[in-house]
């Protein structure tokens, strides 16, 4: 009979270990899911602020390349109206106003394309 007891207590306490070890482990997996779940949803967020980023960053570049091309322009007419003038014995005066002209157009077209820039380095970070 003791021998029997003491078969019976062994075996239940087994049971009892086994049962601890699976709700804890049980518990720990509840515990990773919510973890996983918080994860994922600030995964999400980041994949949302990238694409919109991306799309500034898109928009940005499309508006200096239209800026530039402007820019490209105004510098090719300015210098066709140079060489006009000096062919045209103009007096040097114009010469030098056209060209603190485009000298001011290269300035102001380099400040937009440093503020783009800047723009796009702090919206990104």
């Amino acid at each position: 009979m003791q021998r029997y007891l003491e078969s019976q207590l062994k075996d239940r306490s087994a049971k009892f270990r086994l049962h601890l070890f699976v709700t804890s482990s049980y518990s720990h997996f509840i515990f990773s899911a919510h973890e996983s779940d918080v994860i994922k949803t600030e995964l999400e967020q980041v994949k949302e602020k990238h694409a919109h980023a991306e799309r500034d960053g898109k928009a940005a570049e499309m508006q200096l390349t239209f800026q530039s091309a402007q820019h490209d322009q105004a510098v090719a007419s300015l210098k066709r109206e140079i060489q006009l003038l000096r062919a045209s014995s103009m007096p040097d005066e114009r010469v030098q106003e056209l060209e603190e002209k485009i000298s001011y157009m290269d300035e102001l077209m380099h400040s937009k394309t440093q503020e783009i820039e800047e723009n796009d380095d702090r919206f990104i970070e």
